[in-house]
């Protein structure tokens, strides 16, 4: 049971993250695209730190789906390799 639970809450963070992986470029197409649209927030430093906003944004998310392949050890687990392809498919 506690296996079920964990794969279960590692697919829905994994889908999530995948939102977050598009989001981030898509903010800086539509920030180059329309830049003319009145925005309710605006990202300090112009196009600098909407650059560095993303950018860290995006490798911070690539680096959460990284980790989220790696079993806890506190779950007892036969083959890593067998519990990372269940998540990859």
């Amino acid at each position: 049971v506690n296996l079920s639970y964990w794969v279960m809450s590692a697919l829905s963070a994994q889908t999530y993250i995948f939102v977050y992986l598009f989001m981030f470029p898509a903010a800086l197409v539509l920030r180059y695209k329309k830049p003319k649209v009145e925005r309710t927030y605006k990202i300090p430093y112009g196009k600098t730190g909407m650059w560095v906003v993303c950018l860290v944004g995006f490798f911070t998310s690539l680096f959460a789906l990284f980790i989220s392949f790696f079993p806890p050890d506190q779950i007892v687990i036969e083959s890593v390799v067998g519990y990372e392809l269940m998540l990859f498919m």
